[in-house]
């Protein structure tokens, strides 16, 4: 059951009438569960990597991919890949920076 506690708090509100009306009513039999469905897109498992999936997973990384292509290609979160290679030692790729010259010439474009 979902509590709205700012509505049911105050007792002149439609929630708290329906509430304080149904009572008991709607609380769920027992051995029955509510249950939320979630869209596919939003919910990602929590998955552990073996020993070897790690070894591969740093492999990629070390190959030159991103650490958001490694998550992608391993079904995992990317800040997952990030944690485990700052655990393991393995030095993060820098990010992109943009220098004055680099700039000048975006510029120029």
């Amino acid at each position: 059951m979902v509590l709205l506690r700012e509505s049911v708090s105050n007792k002149n509100t439609p929630v708290a009438a329906l509430v304080q009306e149904l009572g008991d009513r709607i609380e769920p039999q027992s051995g029955e569960k509510s249950q939320v469905e979630v869209p596919e897109s939003e919910y990602q498992p929590q998955r552990r990597l073996s020993e070897a999936e790690l070894a591969e997973m740093i492999d990629v990384y070390r190959s030159g991919k991103t650490a958001f292509e490694v998550a992608k290609l391993f079904g995992i979160h990317r800040q997952t890949v990030t944690g485990l290679l700052i655990k393991h030692g393995i030095p993060l790729h820098p990010r992109a920076t943009i220098d004055a010259k680099l700039l000048a010439e975006l510029t120029w474009h």
